[in-house]
């Protein structure tokens, strides 16, 4: 597991809640092989046995771009996850979801954050979990036909992880009759170069964009991440609720807002978490970190 995935914390309201779980079945909205990703924890821990099922994910959004996303990562989950439940008939479902973007104390950073939801019809509640990680592969650059390519193959990191290759200049999509030129998968560094000409020729600017595919199957340093969101899962359904035993205890906000340890300055970074319960409503806040601020992460310390 990657150095900055968030960690599991042991809790010791870990208890028999997993019970209820032990035996069923989740169907899990995939098409790019997360079962094995996301299973091991939620048959270890809690019991359940993930079956992968095969539904047209796409249909919420695409990383290569030809579909965007316009729901939420946590909405984008659930209508993954109630599309493999009405294709079973199923009461119980699972899907996962990933977002790449900024690191949000670090912005030259790309973060993955990745959330598995497990829905629960049963009980009439969505459980989810996400982990974050800026050990990822990922890159985005533009090329031309005489670019060196094999440089560019180390940085993407081939052919452990794979590519995608478009003109620079989007080709006419749908609605237009054609549909765009966009090359995935790749991990060869023939296919890379017999893409990127393509890719430049179709092109006006005569420029390929040449981007990590971050597809599940195609991403190892996203795959790592994954799995550590499904192990958060599974122990937050595990654990209990201290006053009327609900499955689903845990994190449920954050309060941020520490003094800079130079200037007393007030530094948006995490003050303390509230640890809650779904089903009765009881919080509890708890302390994390410091009580004082790296002057490292002060605006105006280090502007």
């Amino acid at each position: 597991m990657p150095d900055d995935v968030t960690p599991l914390v042991d809790d010791p309201r870990t208890v028999g809640s997993a019970v209820g779980y032990s035996g069923r079945t989740a169907v899990l909205a995939t098409k790019h092989g997360k079962r094995g990703l996301i299973g091991p924890a939620m048959s270890g821990v809690l019991g359940i046995e993930v079956e992968g099922v095969g539904v047209d994910t796409d249909q919420f959004g695409t990383f290569s771009g030809e579909i965007p996303r316009t729901l939420s990562d946590l909405d984008c989950g659930i209508a993954k996850a109630r599309l493999a439940m009405r294709e079973r008939g199923s009461d119980l479902g699972m899907a996962s979801e990933g977002t790449f973007g900024p690191h949000p104390e670090v912005p030259w950073l790309t973060t993955d954050r990745e959330l598995v939801v497990l829905v629960d019809d049963r009980l009439d509640h969505v459980f989810w979990e996400c982990a974050m990680s800026s050990e990822i592969t990922a890159i985005t650059e533009t090329v031309g036909s005489d670019a060196d390519l094999t440089s560019l193959a180390v940085r993407a990191d081939l052919p452990r992880h794979a590519v995608i290759v478009r003109p620079a200049v989007p080709s006419p999509g749908p609605g237009h009759g054609v549909e765009p030129m966009v090359y995935k998968g790749i991990r060869q560094s023939s296919d890379l170069a017999s893409a990127v000409h393509a890719s430049c020729a179709a092109a006006g600017t005569h420029q390929a964009v040449v981007t990590t595919d971050f597809r599940a199957h195609c991403c190892p340093s996203r795959q790592v991440v994954i799995a550590a969101a499904a192990e958060r899962l599974a122990h937050r359904v595990a654990s209990s609720c201290r006053e009327c035993g609900a499955a689903g205890w845990g994190t449920v906000d954050t309060i941020r807002g520490v003094p800079c340890r130079w200037c007393g300055r007030h530094v948006p970074v995490v003050r303390a978490e509230i640890d809650g319960c779904w089903n009765c409503g009881i919080r509890i806040e708890r302390s994390v970190g410091e009580a004082d601020a790296d002057p490292g992460t002060c605006v105006t310390c280090n502007p």
